[in-house]
């Protein structure tokens, strides 16, 4: 849905979340978080529906200040992940150091 919306957008079809909103009949405030869903890369989207591998960030997390580039994503990607072994224990990545 968020890539979709999203190409209509850039094709301009659509102006503004409000009129996706109006179409779709839903909040605006809903369709701007479903919209920021669109900018996370691939790899991302996959790891947030692959049950082997769990975060202990939320989705909105990801998406409230998400960087564009996608290279940026997967290193915030890394240092939230929890992985699970082969053992089914959950081990967390390392975090970054500031």
């Amino acid at each position: 849905m968020a890539h979709r919306w999203r190409q209509r957008i850039i094709a301009g079809d659509v102006h503004c979340r409000e009129q996706l909103a109006s179409e779709a009949k839903l909040n605006p405030s809903y369709v701007g978080r479903i919209l920021r869903l669109g900018a996370l890369s691939p790899e991302i989207v996959e790891g947030l529906l692959d049950e082997s591998i769990m975060t202990d960030r939320s989705i909105r997390d990801f998406t409230a200040n998400v960087p564009l580039d996608w290279k940026e994503q997967a290193a915030l990607w890394t240092a939230y992940s929890i992985h699970r072994g082969s053992n089914g224990m959950v081990r967390r990545a390392a975090q970054p150091r500031n």
